[in-house]
């Protein structure tokens, strides 16, 4: 099985989920794992906080975003002002090739607020693009660099772990 993970992080804690995951899916076939980053990326978390809540979609380094060759699609992101990162939004819009494919999307939080709506918007935005499948995951700030708790939320989803 071949997978692509897209993640953007800022403080390094969706970062380290997205390389948890890739540990486990390393044992199931390819695995590529892709930081999104922004060309002109503001320092300002709070410049960065209040472009999410206007889903701005700021152009990547990275421009193709064709999945054909992928079989499962992970997607992570922070939680900032109930919305994805900034970054995260230019892929969900840009995604290509996803259609019949395995989809999860997944967040990190500090407080949760918001959290259940920033994953309510990215599966809108990924389901019309007709995927096979859309599961969700969540991670708590505190839990990020928790291997074995970030496993167990992965393995959830997969069948028979």
């Amino acid at each position: 099985m071949r997978s692509v993970i897209y993640y953007y992080s800022f403080s390094g804690n969706t970062r380290s989920v997205a390389e948890t995951i890739a540990e486990f899916l390393l044992s199931k076939g390819d695995v590529i794992l892709r930081r999104l980053k922004p060309v002109d990326e503001p320092g300002n978390f709070f410049i960065q906080a209040l472009q999410a809540k206007r889903r701005a979609c700021p152009k990547l380094l990275e421009e193709s975003f064709d999945v054909t060759d992928y079989d499962l699609i992970v997607c992570g992101t922070p939680v900032w002002a109930f919305s994805p990162a900034p970054a995260v939004n230019t892929l969900l819009q840009k995604i290509q090739g996803i259609e019949n494919k395995s989809v999860i999307l997944f967040t990190t939080f500090g407080s949760g607020v918001g959290n259940k709506r920033c994953l309510e918007y990215m599966k809108e935005t990924v389901s019309v693009k007709k995927p096979k499948e859309i599961q969700l995951f969540t991670i708590a700030g505190k839990r990020t660099k928790d291997k074995d708790y970030v496993f167990s939320q992965f393995k959830r989803l997969w069948p028979n772990g």
